[in-house]
């Protein structure tokens, strides 16, 4: 399992710093965090290329494209419990 504060991004950062995460982390998404740590949601490298194809450069905020309602799981629920919400979500 990838360490996950490599892919933690706060919710002020750019479409550069969101695509040098994903390159860093190696995966194409990102979490995105306030200053509490709390998840705000995801950004996909997808979400950056509708943004780009919509007028943002990559100076541009992340704060208007990323998903605001990502799926999660709590680290103490069954893993039946996690295949149940995948399975019903269809990821």
């Amino acid at each position: 399992m990838k360490n996950i504060e490599n892919i933690k991004i706060f919710e002020t950062s750019t479409l550069n710093n969101a695509l040098k995460k994903m390159s860093d982390g190696g995966i194409k998404i990102v979490l995105v965090i306030n200053e509490k740590d709390k998840l705000l949601g995801t950004l996909s490298d997808g979400d950056i290329r509708r943004g780009l194809l919509n007028g943002m450069d990559l100076n541009s905020s992340i704060e208007t494209i990323f998903y605001k309602k990502p799926t999660t799981a709590k680290m103490s629920d069954s893993k039946e419990k996690i295949l149940k919400l995948a399975l019903s979500k269809q990821i």
